[in-house]
């Protein structure tokens, strides 16, 4: 065996040996907990019943979400009643809940630095799931993640707030009086979305597909990715591109909208039709005010 086989193989046995210690530690540090909040509170269920919790607040009659979590996926339903479920990292994160003035307050905040368990070495995945009765309108809804994905499904609130700073936010059936989106690295796919004062999503690198959608006054800016929007703008709109490409799919009929589109080095279409790097119409009375501007890209508007 030549010396540089025999000193390959010497090294791949201490990495096995090296990941074998940390996922050890990994389970030594806690493993997964099971949380199930029932109304008489959150009930936290470890290995056996010495590490279960029980908090006395009352949860019949929450009106308002507070989400902060470090790592794990977060989910919205809709249901019979509220509830939160969910599996979490005990080692790694704590878990928070309580409640005052009808305000839900959840945390998941990462206590230690070895998160090797979590991205797969022990199997481990912290995941969040708070249901609400069908017809729940909250006063308001935020939902902050550093790692991790959002879905929401028939979620109805007068004030949306959602950032996410690596991660995924999807939706089917969203409505919001208000809505504010930031996402840093991720997409976000919403069918059946409904704006009625305003609302903006902003991301830094991912694509954004709003489907389905009736928006007003609303704000859409990607600097690395594209903007799909389909369904009615009413307002003032803007959609502002870096680098990626915009597809407007407009329920208006085209004398509704006053309309202001310029690539800097793109093209711009109409209808089918080309109209080169910029275009203007306006028109009397509007419904919708939308201005359009790409960097690099290329635009295409559609009108009923």
């Amino acid at each position: 065996m030549s010396k540089a086989i025999r000193n390959l193989l010497i090294l791949a046995g201490v990495l096995v040996i090296v990941g074998a210690i940390i996922a050890g530690a990994g389970f030594a540090l806690g493993g997964m907990r099971s949380i199930n909040l029932t109304r008489e509170g959150p009930i936290v269920i470890g290995a056996d019943s010495r590490d279960m919790m029980v908090v006395d607040e009352k949860y019949s009659k929450i009106t308002a979400l507070d989400v902060s979590m470090d790592l794990g996926e977060f989910e919205l339903v809709e249901g019979d009643s509220f509830s939160l479920t969910g599996r979490y990292t005990s080692g790694i994160q704590q878990f928070e809940v309580t409640e005052k003035n009808g305000v839900l307050t959840i945390r998941l905040k990462q206590i230690s630095r070895i998160g090797i368990g979590y991205i797969g070495v022990n199997g481990f995945h912290d995941q969040l799931t708070f249901t609400y009765p069908k017809g729940t309108k909250f006063t308001s809804v935020e939902v902050s993640l550093s790692l991790g994905s959002l879905s929401a499904r028939n979620l109805e609130a007068e004030t949306l707030r959602v950032t996410l700073d690596l991660g995924e936010f999807s939706g089917n059936t969203i409505t919001a009086e208000s809505m504010y989106a930031q996402l840093n690295l991720g997409g976000c796919t919403i069918n059946g979305l409904t704006i009625t004062k305003d609302g903006s999503f902003k991301l830094d690198s991912g694509s954004l597909s709003l489907r389905n959608a009736t928006a007003n006054n609303l704000v859409m800016k990607n600097n690395l990715g594209g903007v799909d929007y389909s369904g009615t703008l009413t307002g003032t709109c803007r959609a502002d591109l870096d680098l990626g490409s915009l597809s407007l799919k407009l329920d208006n009929k085209e004398g509704e909208v006053d309309y202001h589109a310029k690539a800097d080095l793109g093209s711009i279409k109409v209808n089918g039709r080309e109209q080169g790097s910029s275009v203007s119409r306006g028109v009397t009375s509007p419904r919708c005010t939308l201005e359009i501007t790409l960097s690099l890209g290329s635009a295409e508007l559609s009108f009923k």
